[in-house]
């Protein structure tokens, strides 16, 4: 029985990441519940690990989070730059980030996060080449980053 609650949990949180990403894309706007869907569907998929083990992973994930975030806000206020919430990164890719915590180990975590962003610059960069567009081009970051989730998902 848990091993069907696990590929029922697997199939919600990979459809969960398809929506997220096609509606970024889309809309450049991210509903709230499809990112508590993806969020519940890892915990329950994880739920035959200890509280301890899903606690620490889910702290050091969370951590990594807060601590890219500090660093991305001292860096951009030293350069004079403010308002740097829904202009250089907006609330749903935050979010998005906390709600694959329960998915990845801190290793995995910190695999999908830079997977993710070197993904999203590389095909950014090569449609603004393509459109000859060099400013005011929204990337759709949380949608890269469920494009991802989905591809390291299929590959385990």
């Amino acid at each position: 029985m848990g091993e069907y609650i696990t590929y029922i949990c697997l199939l919600i949180g990979l459809g969960c990441s398809v929506y997220i990403t096609f509606e970024d894309f889309r809309t450049r706007y991210i509903s709230w519940y499809p990112l508590a869907g993806l969020f519940l569907s890892g915990v329950f998929f994880h739920w035959e690990y200890s509280l301890e083990y899903w606690t620490l992973s889910a702290g050091l994930n969370l951590g990594f989070i807060l601590l890219m975030l500090a660093v991305l806000v001292i860096y951009l206020r030293l350069k004079g730059v403010k308002g740097i919430m829904d202009t250089y990164l907006g609330w749903g890719d935050i979010v998005m980030m906390i709600a694959v915590l329960p998915w990845f180990s801190f290793e995995q975590y910190i695999f999908w996060y830079v997977g993710s962003t070197i993904f999203a610059l590389m095909v950014s960069l090569f449609i603004i080449k393509l459109r000859k567009k060099e400013k005011d081009y929204p990337i759709p970051f949380a949608g890269y980053m469920g494009m991802m989730f989905v591809c390291f998902q299929l590959l385990q």
